[in-house]
């Protein structure tokens, strides 16, 4: 027996009661590991029934703080860990008995900054939509450094696909962005660019739920606003990284770069494609005016290809009569 557990598993519980026990109980019977259970200001049963399993396991424990969204969540979850790595499950997904083959494997080899999963994207009655966080440009099961993996093109997503190793997080101060929509994507780039041992696996050991009733609720206009200025935060993030490695390291400050660009790019073909829904009720005005005010339009050079090359002088020419 370690120490310290090999493993924190911090589950950030806002509002879903439904769903906690199941989550709660795909991951109580995982040995050599602590579950840290956030409840984010949860206003249902939720934090009760945790309680309620956490009181006949001692692996498990619920904190309760004021809402701060699922960053914050994540956040305190970190602060709390004792295990040598996180990993974040949502209170509305499930592992697999896979997932002790990760402990397993973790155990032995406990100096990786990182260990990439991929996740199932399953329905409400288990049935295989599709693999998530897959990684494809990247070789699998070999020891590679973060900064190889953004010059090969990592896709960053789900936070959930990462285990962190934690003292690595808290050397590099690595915390999630508060008060974004778009966190995983914005902490996962931000998180790979520092790492210097990452493995991407084939372990397959998460279930994700595409919950119909969450799935089909459209956006009022207050959220869609959000949404979409938030892409304008992290492509304000990726730049501001790419900064930190100008001069340095060129290779990764220009493939940071490009992203960056890349994220702005698709936001504008967004933003031309909705541009009669969205000028109605004032989106693209809002967007247009936070895209000038961050020096992101214009679109600049350079770009992925001279495909986007081209449509970015076209997207000037048409977004700029909008």
């Amino acid at each position: 027996m370690h120490d310290s557990p090999i493993i924190s598993i911090v589950v950030p519980l806002y509002n879903s009661e439904e769903f906690i026990s199941q989550c709660l109980n795909s991951i109580s019977c995982l040995s050599d590991c602590e579950i840290i259970v956030v409840d984010d200001g949860s206003t249902d049963n939720g934090p009760n029934i945790a309680r309620g399993i956490a009181s006949s396991n001692s692996h498990i424990q619920v904190i309760s703080q004021k809402n701060q969204g699922l960053s914050g969540a994540r956040n305190t979850g970190i602060e709390h860990a004792n295990g040598k790595y996180i990993w974040f499950l949502d209170a509305d997904d499930e592992l697999t008995t896979q997932a002790i083959d990760v402990i397993e494997y973790l155990s032995n080899h406990n100096e990786l900054d990182f260990l990439a999963v991929q996740l199932q994207k399953v329905d409400e009655s288990r049935n295989l939509l599709s693999i998530d966080c897959s990684q494809p440009t990247l070789p699998k099961n070999e020891v590679m450094t973060g900064r190889d993996a953004i010059l090969n093109d990592y896709n960053p997503s789900s936070a959930c696909a990462l285990i962190m190793r934690r003292d690595f997080l808290n050397e590099n101060n690595l915390r999630f962005k508060l008060g974004i929509t778009h966190e995983d994507v914005e902490f996962t780039f931000r998180a790979m660019s520092k790492a210097k041992k990452v493995m991407f696996t084939d372990f397959k050991p998460y279930l994700y739920f595409r919950r119909g009733n969450t799935m089909s609720t459209p956006l009022d206009h207050e959220r869609l606003l959000k949404y979409i200025i938030d892409d304008v935060e992290v492509a304000d993030s990726f730049r501001s990284l790419a900064l930190e490695f100008k001069g340095v390291d060129s290779s990764l400050y220009n493939k940071i770069f490009l992203r960056a660009k890349s994220v702005v790019f698709g936001l504008a073909l967004q933003i031309y494609h909705n541009r009669k829904q969205w000028q109605e009720n004032g989106i693209t005005q809002e967007v247009m005016q936070r895209l000038k005010d961050k020096d992101f339009f214009p679109l600049h050079r350079p770009h992925y290809s001279w495909k986007q090359q081209l449509m970015s002088f076209w997207l000037n020419f048409k977004l700029k009569k909008l």
